[in-house]
């Protein structure tokens, strides 16, 4: 048995940092992917899934270096996963416009075109 301090103990100790740090990059690169994907970001009961906010982890070490190209990656996946839900956004608000421009009192014997193009 080897005694508290030792390298072998502190190799442990790093394996496990290293360890809790990929499941860490491992759920954040699912909640991009997720956020990226519309079809995803439905909960299984058919409604919208709830972000939860994300915290940084507590108690594992800082980032091993060996991760930072990874959690480059990551962040840039972000990135570009918040850009798409903006022009998502932009994209169902002006679809809502159009949609509140159509007269609700119209009687049902009139048709009504929308541009869906322009």
């Amino acid at each position: 048995m080897q005694a508290t301090g030792t390298p072998a103990d502190a190799a442990t100790t790093k394996g496990r940092q290293h360890d809790a740090w990929v499941a860490v990059l491992d759920e954040l690169e699912r909640n991009a992917a997720k956020a990226a994907h519309p079809s995803a970001r439905r909960a299984a009961d058919g409604g919208p899934q709830a972000a939860s906010p994300w915290s940084p982890p507590v108690g594992i070490g800082p980032l091993p270096a060996d991760l930072a190209d990874r959690a480059t990656r990551l962040l840039r996946a972000q990135l570009d996963a918040g850009t798409l839900l903006q022009e998502e956004r932009a994209r169902i608000a002006r679809h809502l416009v159009t949609v509140r421009a159509v007269d609700p009192a119209r009687p049902a014997r009139e048709s009504v075109y929308l541009d869906v193009l322009g």
